[in-house]
């Protein structure tokens, strides 16, 4: 079971700033880019980003799960799972055996072949969580969480945006996680600065 969250352990700055519609096709992903108050929305694919290694430091392994699906599951129990009862679907297993870094590229395909395979459980999920209905055009992706188990390992929640059809709602939620992707870059650029001016 996860046991804490490390959100500093994947690159959430680069994460923060996909436009990633689950619905629609895998290279109509974008990805906000530029300096700031100045950005602009281009191909996540054709960006140098996309070969950005997932990890910091690098991850070769890592297990990703629907945060909508596992919400319902916890909350489907008081205390003991019924044998019967609801189950979300297994987890992704992301992994290089030969040890090399896992990209946002591979990370991005992958969630995104295994999202739209449990596409039906995805939509009940949200629909039970956000109390709202489906639609059926936009799942945006909102954000990972990552977390490290007691053994070591990551498990990454991949969670979609609530109320996507509503075009204010997205614009506003696009906005708070763009300075999230902001704040995410001075973390990593302060984080490099110590490590080059070592006390």
């Amino acid at each position: 079971m996860p046991s804490q969250l490390v959100d500093d352990c994947i690159r959430m700055d680069l994460l923060y700033r996909l436009r990633w519609n689950l619905l629609a096709d895998l290279q109509n992903i974008e990805i906000v880019w530029g300096p700031a108050e100045e950005e602009i929305v281009i191909p996540f694919f054709d960006h140098s980003s996309a070969d950005a290694d997932l990890g910091v430091p690098i991850l070769s392994s890592v297990e990703v799960k629907s945060r909508e699906c596992d919400e319902k599951f916890r909350l489907s129990y008081d205390s003991e799972p019924e044998e019967d009862g609801y189950r979300p679907p297994s987890p992704l297993i992301i992994r290089n055996e030969d040890g090399g870094s896992i990209t946002l590229r591979q990370f991005v395909t992958e969630v995104h072949a295994y999202l739209n395979e449990h596409r039906g459980e995805v939509k009940k999920a949200q629909r039970v969580m956000a109390a709202e209905p489906w639609s059926e055009t936009l799942l945006y992706f909102r954000r990972a969480r990552p977390y490290e188990t007691d053994d070591g390992n990551i498990v990454v929640y991949v969670e979609m945006m609530p109320r996507a059809a509503d075009t204010r709602f997205r614009d506003i939620l696009w906005a708070q996680q763009l300075n999230k992707a902001r704040e995410y870059e001075r973390k990593i650029q302060g984080r490099r600065f110590r490590l080059k001016n070592p006390k």
